[in-house]
């Protein structure tokens, strides 16, 4: 006679067992893939950085199968299978559930996966199957000229539709995930208020990321969220910039995850190391100095630490609003020209080569910038960093340069490192000067420096006039 007491203990016995071995921590992840039939699959995580890291590979059999497995659990967060081509990848939303199934065909990853053991990647892709299924409805309806009042109505179900899965599903990960990517949404009764807007926009920008939250380190947000704060939402001046930077570090202070923090302050730093925007080197200055030299942020390699110190020490009498350091170059006469000798409203330094390409294609545009405006109260000195004086008089002679203020050769009895004392890492390098010897742009293009002129003059105009009122 069977005994159905001691089979059904058998079962419970297999169930706890299994309950315990993926207790232990290991996940196990398998796969169809069709279309494909060798091949490396890789597993990454994305992170806050906006990259993605391998935690595992796993090749593809004949039939279009993979497995992945660890004895060792993921960290919740948005992991990528990226397929051999590099061109296309699985999403998979990883919290709790690790035994997950797949089955997909890579022609159409979205209209034809199939997830098991995965509720977090089943409602991911619910979701974008929804969103693509609508977003072609919408084109179709664009193609066809069709009224917009039925194109806002489609826009409108999409709103629905979104909010009430957000609703249904708000204690899931995907949930956080999608909370954490939205941006905010402006009141209708500012919209037709351009400045409160964007001021609303601006100040509510963080509100959904939370910096206490550890399963956001495995998501990209961080650095998206990054990207658009300082390029698109913050202007481009010093302290603008350190204004929303303190802002922002403020609030990561007050979270939980100090790994925040520290890419925060890394990232700011970095971006303004090399600033394409003019002006803004002082934010790297500001950073260096405050969280790097003070040691607020911990630097293992010492070298990387004396570098950036180096760098400081060169860019911090250069910044805008600095009287320019003096020093006295050789001139045609044979004695000694002083840069704060230079009397105009207006003044050109141009740090160039004799041997330099580019120094010789933007020599005739100074001069023609000179002959536009030698008028109006500018001054031009030009000082050959390398070379000999033949070669810095057969330029001068070529490019008829006798109107402007030529140095060349020791300064004061000694050598001048120009990459140190002005920063001058590549030829030509270009500083403007107002009539105080303060900086007023550097490391200008030489076609940047007539339209530069140009708003410098109006502002200056508008000054007076508004002095006078």
């Amino acid at each position: 006679m069977i005994c159905f007491k001691k089979i059904y203990l058998y079962y419970i016995f297999l169930f706890l067992t299994s309950i315990y071995r993926y207790s232990l921590g290991q996940y196990h992840i398998t796969g169809h893939i069709k279309g494909l039939k060798h091949g490396e699959c890789i597993l990454a995580y994305n992170h806050y950085s906006g990259s993605l890291y391998p935690v595992d590979t796993a090749k593809i059999d004949l039939n279009g199968n993979i497995n992945f497995f660890k004895k060792k659990s993921l960290d919740t967060g948005i992991y990528e299978i990226v397929l051999p081509s590099k061109s296309k990848i699985i999403t998979l939303i990883i919290s709790d559930e690790q035994n997950i199934n797949f089955n997909v065909d890579t022609i159409d990853i979205i209209s034809s996966i199939k997830i098991k053991g995965s509720k977090e990647s089943q409602l991911f892709y619910q979701l974008q199957f929804y969103l693509k299924s609508n977003a072609q409805k919408i084109s179709e309806l664009k193609s066809k000229n069709t009224s917009p009042i039925e194109i806002k109505k489609l826009e409108e179900e999409q709103k629905k539709y979104y909010d009430f899965f957000l609703k249904k599903n708000k204690n899931t990960f995907l949930a956080e995930i999608l909370k954490t990517a939205s941006n905010p949404e402006i009141p209708s009764s500012i919209r037709t208020s351009q400045e409160e807007a964007f001021l609303y926009y601006k100040n509510h920008f963080w509100d959904s990321f939370s910096f206490s939250n550890k399963k956001l380190i495995k998501t990209p947000f961080l650095k998206q969220k990054l990207d658009t704060y300082f390029n698109e939402l913050t202007i481009q001046r010093e302290d603008s910039i350190i204004k929303s930077a303190e802002y922002l570090l403020n609030k990561a202070q007050n979270g939980s995850q100090k790994e925040y923090e520290e890419y925060i302050i890394r990232y700011i730093t970095n971006k303004y190391e090399n600033s394409t925007s003019m002006g803004t080197e002082g934010v790297f200055v500001y950073m260096v100095e405050r969280y790097f030299l003070t040691k607020y942020i911990n630097v293992v390699d010492t070298s990387t630490l004396t570098s950036l110190k180096e760098k400081v020490n060169i860019l911090k009498p250069l910044l805008l609003n600095k009287v320019i350091p003096d020093i006295g170059v050789q001139n045609k006469e044979n004695r000694l020209s002083f840069i704060h000798e230079l009397k105009s409203d207006f003044n050109i330094i141009f740090f160039y080569s004799p041997s330099c390409g580019h120094c010789k294609e933007g020599a005739p545009k100074l001069k023609q910038f000179y002959n536009n405006h030698k008028n109006e109260n500018i001054e031009i000195m030009t000082i050959a960093i390398d070379g000999n004086e033949t070669d810095w008089n057969k330029f001068i002679n070529e490019h008829q340069w006798h109107s402007f203020i030529n140095g060349y050769g020791l300064v004061v009895s000694r050598t001048v490192n120009y990459s140190k004392e002005y920063d001058v890492s590549s030829t030509p390098t270009i500083y403007i000067l107002d009539k105080n010897l303060k900086i007023i742009a550097r490391r200008i293009g030489i076609d940047d420096i007539e339209p530069f002129y140009n708003i410098y003059r109006k502002q200056k105009i508008e000054n007076i006039y508004n002095s006078q009122k």
